[in-house]
């Protein structure tokens, strides 16, 4: 055996054993997993945040509903107390805060649909990342299963790498 064969030996070997190190399926699987759950846990928190956002403008609608019945209640007052110019802007007070009021209801009802539609998403992504988790500890099984058996293989053969090397070196 040559000296280059030798070099060209040792070389093949040692860049099939990084690439080897490098293909490790189970640490791409362990980051697609990671990236998932990442991915799962950023989406439960804009779930949360939409709520809150959701809770803001029922609270908001309440504060005017209130505001709605303290104008009717002024207009009333003022309509019995003969006070025609503040009854009519009790009453334009009250229509402004109706509009203001119906169009928080509308918004309200848009932010719950969009609320309810990603609430939908995170679940079916939840149910996703737990299939990838799933997934990954079945690889892992049959990873070591397959290493396992390929080292017993070639140790029968007689092709294991220190079969191999001690090969070479009762060649040389």
């Amino acid at each position: 055996m040559s000296l280059r064969q030798r070099l060209l030996g040792i070389f093949t070997a040692r860049a099939h054993a990084a690439l080897d190190a490098a293909e490790d399926p189970l640490a791409s699987m362990e980051l697609a997993y990671r990236s998932q759950l990442a991915a799962f846990e950023e989406s439960r928190r804009g779930v949360a945040a939409v709520l809150a956002s959701e809770k803001r403008l029922e609270l908001e609608a309440r504060a005017i509903g209130a505001g709605i019945g303290r104008a009717t209640a002024a207009a009333v007052t003022a309509a019995r107390a003969g006070d025609h110019l503040a009854a009519r802007r009790a009453r334009e007070r009250e229509a402004f805060l109706t509009g203001q009021h119906e169009r928080l209801r509308d918004d309200i009802a848009d932010v719950r649909s969009r609320r309810r539609g990603l609430e939908e998403l995170v679940e079916r992504l939840g149910e996703r990342v737990e299939r990838l988790r799933t997934e990954k500890i079945a690889l892992a099984a049959r990873y070591v299963a397959a290493r396992a058996g390929v080292r017993a293989g070639s140790s029968v053969m007689g092709r294991s790498p220190e079969t191999a090397e001690i090969a070479q070196l009762a060649e040389r």
